[in-house]
């Protein structure tokens, strides 16, 4: 199966964060959907977008839509509780994303943390910074 690992979902009907530093247009999931086509992928991993901060239910939404073959990387507050990533686990998430490259919710300081937490779900880390952060 093909599959796309990182797409984001840019919907009008969720209103982007406060602190958003970025205001992309629409990216919806019935554009997508014709690329999807396309190209022929079969499934999906919706990457939550920074513009939403980590309210996810845009990105949540869209896997909802696409179905069992989606899985979403969701971006949390520093303080999520197990019971926290758990019911984004039933709602089909399997990763955190940390964006250091713009203003969030997560830290680098927070990765550990949340690495730890997330672990016994299976769940990976995506870290978007630049090289010299990496390192």
């Amino acid at each position: 199966m093909r599959t796309d690992c990182h797409l984001h979902v840019n919907d009008p009907r969720y209103p982007y964060a406060d602190a958003a530093d970025l205001h992309p247009a629409p990216a919806t999931l019935d554009q997508y959907r014709l690329v999807q086509a396309r190209l022929g992928l079969q499934r999906v991993v919706v990457v939550q977008p920074s513009s939403y901060g980590s309210d996810n239910r845009c990105t949540l939404d869209a896997v909802t839509r696409f179905g069992s073959e989606a899985r979403a990387v969701v971006v949390v507050d520093a303080d999520v509780t197990a019971s926290g990533l758990e019911a984004l686990h039933r709602q089909g998430a399997r990763g955190v994303r940390f964006n250091l490259l713009r203003p969030g919710p997560l830290a680098a300081d927070d990765l550990e943390p949340i690495a730890r937490r997330s672990a016994p779900l299976g769940w990976h880390i995506q870290l978007h910074a630049s090289a010299d952060g990496i390192a």
